[in-house]
């Protein structure tokens, strides 16, 4: 019998950076820890859950090595709309279901399956004596700021089963998934963490005719390929064209408009690429995984009239 199966390229960039927590002798002072990070003792409690100089335990996890590892979270405000991430996997779903209300401009309608677009850093604190002395900068590789905007889902007839060489290598028909607009959450943790200049981001469109070339004209294809293809748009996205870039230094949540850009029949997906300081931003999250379809024009537009500060050009 043969099994249909729907294969979503998901690549997770979920990234925590938390295997430091030995103390390490070239440690700073507490002193310009608190300095530099804006970490106030008054805070005893977030949210009813007890603060460690300025951070507060939100869990624990198993790493590679099979231990039960503290997760810890910067302190900060709740903004409307934005998605900050907890290893609570039941909380992370309640708060997506409600920011898909909470981001909706007027006028249009979600559209399930489209954005897919998420990046973070969680650079982790080294706690001594209820101090935080040093916060060491994650050990990212560049792909972690890099993603494409939306879905591209695969269908084959063929049973893949569990094995990977066989999953790595059937060809499956695949098909992007794209709406008019997409809604950029964005949490800097600014309360508490240094963001420098903030982050830039940049949507590039990827060239119908150039995705055909690699990857065939009617986009049949193997995973092999797909991770062959996006290597290959790792080292040229910068011969795209920019759809639109904006730099942002304040938490909260961020739109692009790709019908304003009149590009739909161009591009066969568009390729997100953030731009930030490592060695100052360190901990962060960016999701772009809310797309929405217009589905009355004017009041669409009047909405993001009212919004127009919010769009990235």
């Amino acid at each position: 019998m043969k099994y249909k199966v729907v294969v979503m390229l998901l690549i997770s960039l979920v990234f925590i950076s938390s295997c430091s927590y030995k103390k390490n002798s070239n440690s700073v002072s507490t002193e310009k820890i608190q300095e530099e990070y804006s970490i106030t003792e008054e805070e005893e409690t977030v949210d009813d859950r007890e603060a460690i100089d300025g951070w507060y335990l939100d869990g624990y996890f198993i790493n590679d090595k099979n231990e039960n590892v503290a997760f810890y979270v910067p302190y900060y405000v709740k903004k409307k709309g934005v998605e900050y991430y907890t290893i609570n996997s039941e909380e992370n779903t309640k708060q997506e279901q409600e920011l898909v209300a909470d981001n909706k401009p007027s006028g249009t309608g979600f559209k399930k399956g489209a954005g897919k677009f998420y990046s973070n850093i969680h650079s982790q604190p080294i706690i001594e004596n209820g101090k935080v002395v040093d916060i060491p900068k994650a050990d990212i590789v560049s792909q972690i700021k890099e993603g494409y905007l939306f879905s591209n889902i695969g269908y084959s007839n063929e049973s893949t089963g569990f094995d990977y060489s066989t999953y790595m290598t059937i060809k499956r028909q695949y098909s992007v998934i794209k709406s008019d607009v997409v809604a950029f959450s964005v949490a800097l943790y600014e309360e508490t963490m240094p963001i420098g200049e903030g982050i830039e981001i940049s949507i590039y469109g990827i060239p119908y005719e150039y995705a055909k070339q690699q990857l065939g004209e009617n986009f049949i294809y193997t995973m092999e390929d797909a991770e062959n293809f996006r290597e290959n748009i790792h080292n040229n996205y910068t011969e795209f064209d920019k759809v639109c870039s904006g730099r942002i230094k304040d938490t909260g949540v961020y739109y692009i408009d790709l019908l304003d850009e009149n590009t739909d029949e161009m591009y066969w997906n568009y390729y997100v690429v953030l731009d930030f300081d490592d060695n100052t931003i360190k901990y962060y999250d960016v999701s772009g995984s809310y797309g929405y379809n217009i589905t009355n024009q004017s009041e669409y537009e009047e909405w993001k009239e009212q919004n127009k500060d919010k769009f990235l050009n």
